[in-house]
């Protein structure tokens, strides 16, 4: 990824990132609406199977140790 931005900086191309906080997405965003809202966007294909992937069948597990 940074070559791809130290060659458009030399070539003196436009560059933006995009950075989302995911951290609670599964909480409070439908999750059909968002990724309606992500392709409408502009983003599809492995970009928006990773975002489905990541927000979808997620589990937490916690483990004590005996006592």
């Amino acid at each position: 990824m940074m070559d791809d931005i130290y060659a458009n900086i030399d070539s003196k191309n436009a560059i933006f990132g995009i950075f989302m906080d995911l951290h609670k997405v599964s909480d409070t965003v439908d999750h059909e609406i968002l990724f309606y809202k992500l392709h409408i966007y502009g983003i599809t294909g492995t970009v928006l199977d990773w975002f489905s992937d990541y927000s979808s069948n997620r589990e937490q597990y916690v483990t004590l140790a005996d006592i």
